[in-house]
């Protein structure tokens, strides 16, 4: 049996101690007649699913088959313009635990900042439309949150699949509380993970959730503020297969990314008082999609899926087939791959 978060609730933003042996529930709604309880869940999960009809059966699935079943789903539809809505409307008529809240195009970081307001579950985790959760993935991280009450975040490591689910390569983020923290102030926006983290309540609300001015580098934003409030971690463990799509925003939107990360980056050294001078350069923005293929190509070789790894070095050969890079990259997984 998981332990309750009673140690948690010593944050302001909780909720009061139970007695020892007695559910927590949430505040009592009553009328003359009778009384009716309703019980917190032990997780809130927070999914934004905006045109992932094609993914977000199998992402929901995935939940609903975690071995830690006490929680519930809110999932953020901000305007879809597929099947996303009705394919959420189906699944939430067959299990009360998913919530689907669908605002006339607020904005997707106002609408998530509402779902987090929304949730009523000490522990908040954080899952997109289009990834997979390992089945042990809420078990596990909430373990080591009850073990480790100080710490405020804490994500894992992933598996990079693509748009069909293939796997690319499995990607490890550091660990400890100190190398993630120096992570974060070298500009790396993968030191956790975005939709592989949880944490407690405050972890949400004293940092202030997400900042509009930071869209696109939302992730990078809170998890710089919520490092000044207490330790992150990361399991090494990989909890999640996360997809990567050639029109997501880290390709779509990667000079604005650029620009909102060394400001962010510069800001967070100044207040950690470290004025040396540093030359931030993140990764820059890919100039077409052979250039994309091409790095799945070698991330493919990295994770020793030769397969993948040959089928993307082709479609970048294809897209661009005199780029130099390309053919480099198509002759080495013809010969290693």
């Amino acid at each position: 049996r998981l332990p309750r978060f009673h140690r948690f609730q010593d944050a302001p933003s909780a909720r009061p101690r139970t007695e020892p042996g007695r559910r927590r529930a949430n505040p009592i709604l009553s009328d003359p007649d009778r009384t009716v309880v309703f019980r917190m869940p032990l997780l809130s999960v927070i999914m934004p699913a905006y045109n992932v009809a094609p993914y977000v059966r199998d992402a929901i699935a995935s939940v609903q088959a975690q071995t830690l079943a006490d929680f519930e789903l809110i999932v953020v539809d901000d305007g879809s313009t597929d099947n996303t809505r009705g394919i959420l409307q189906e699944i939430a008529a067959r299990d009360a635990r998913l919530k689907s809240i669908s605002p006339p195009n607020s904005g997707i970081l106002v609408t998530m900042n509402a779902a987090f307001a929304a949730a009523t579950a000490p522990v908040f985790a954080r899952m997109d439309g289009d990834d997979l959760c390992e089945p042990t993935r809420f078990e596990k991280q909430y373990a080591f949150l009850a073990q480790n009450p100080s710490v405020l975040l804490v994500g894992s490591s992933v598996e990079f699949i693509d748009a069909q689910g293939a796997r690319l390569k499995t990607y490890r983020p550091p660990t400890t509380p100190d190398s993630i923290q120096q992570a974060l102030l070298r500009g790396n926006s993968g030191a956790l993970i975005h939709p592989v983290v949880m944490g407690p309540q405050r972890a949400w609300i004293d940092t202030g959730g997400y900042r509009e001015q930071y869209k696109f580098v939302e992730d990078y934003d809170l998890f710089l503020r919520a490092a000044r409030l207490g330790p992150l971690a990361n399991l090494e463990e990989p909890l999640l297969r996360y997809r990567i799509h050639a029109q997501s925003t880290n390709y779509t939107r990667r000079e604005q990314q650029i620009r909102l990360l060394k400001e962010l980056c510069r800001d967070a050294r100044t207040q950690a008082g470290l004025n040396e001078p540093f030359d931030f350069q993140p990764a820059p923005a890919h100039p077409d999609v052979s250039s994309v293929h091409r790095e799945w190509a070698w991330w493919a070789l990295e994770g020793r899926e030769f397969h993948t790894a040959r089928k993307y070095a082709w479609k970048a050969w294809r897209a661009r087939p005199f780029r130099r890079d390309n053919l480099r990259c198509l002759f080495h997984m013809l010969r290693h791959a």
